[in-house]
């Protein structure tokens, strides 16, 4: 620029806000070279990364707790219905407000991807951090506000098998008779498929299918199960129970003494 008052050019200072207009860099630069004896800063435009959770196909639901945060690398496969099938978790990239002529930049490929906490649940925040441009002109552009993606966590599946209960012989076959409360509290030493240091308490209603006489197995019909932690799903395995033999005690005898002239036959007689 020209100083009048001293009649000398003077520094320019010119400033260039890719932010919201279709000017490059490259045109910045040409400018700037018409205008003379001058200086020229570009500002880097900010970008927006939208992220998508993948689990290798569309299908995938989600991952199963495993008691970890990670939603990158190998996870359980919460559709398998099994602790055994893994899908590998990474994240799609999206970005915006990108020059037309500058649509090789691209995500880099190391980034980390992790639930904001292990418990499961639905649409559960995934933080992706460690994000950074890569391509040709990717020092254009900068990275604005946080990268995030959305997932599920699925409750983890155990069976808990009940221990078997045992009634007393009840004729009479009544409800109330053949009914008993189940209760069982699980750990890793007891099932499994419980993650260290988890508890898991289920309670039921079993139902016998008789009572009626004395039997070492009998079916137990399972339901109402409830359970105490939801980073779990139960389900219970089929069970049996014992019908015993009724225990008589405090049992008063009466005896009567015949009368003259009774015979055993008679009534009287114990």
């Amino acid at each position: 620029g020209w100083d009048n008052a001293t009649g000398t050019s003077a520094t320019l200072n010119f400033k260039l806000f890719l932010e919201g207009d279709a000017t490059d860099a490259a045109t910045a630069w040409n400018s700037a070279a018409s205008l003379g004896n001058g200086t020229i800063a570009v500002n880097q435009r900010g970008v927006t990364v939208d992220a998508e959770w993948n689990l290798d196909a569309a299908d995938k639901e989600g991952k199963y707790y495993d008691g970890t945060t990670a939603a990158k690398g190998s996870v359980l496969d919460a559709t398998a219905g099994n602790l055994t099938t893994t899908v590998t978790g990474s994240i799609a990239f999206t970005l915006g407000n990108v020059m037309p002529g500058d649509s090789a930049v691209t995500v880099a490929g190391s980034y980390e991807a992790n639930f904001t906490d292990s418990n499961a649940g639905e649409n559960k925040t995934i933080n992706v951090t460690g994000v950074t441009l890569t391509g040709q002109n990717a020092n254009r552009y900068k990275i604005t506000g946080a990268v995030t993606a959305i997932g599920d966590i699925k409750p983890r599946p155990i069976t808990v098998t009940f221990d078997s209960p045992s009634v007393p012989v009840n004729p009479a076959d009544t409800e109330a008779a053949k009914t008993v409360n189940l209760y069982k509290t699980d750990t890793q030493a007891t099932n499994s498929d419980i993650l260290s240091g988890d508890t898991v308490t289920v309670s039921a209603t079993g139902k016998y299918q008789s009572v009626a006489t004395v039997a070492d197995s009998v079916n137990v019909t399972v339901s109402g199960v409830i359970w105490d932690n939801a980073n779990y799903t139960v389900t219970v395995a089929p069970l049996t129970g014992k019908v015993t033999s009724r225990n008589i005690s405090n049992v008063s005898i009466v005896y009567k003494v015949p009368t003259a002239g009774a015979t055993t036959g008679d009534t009287g007689y114990v």
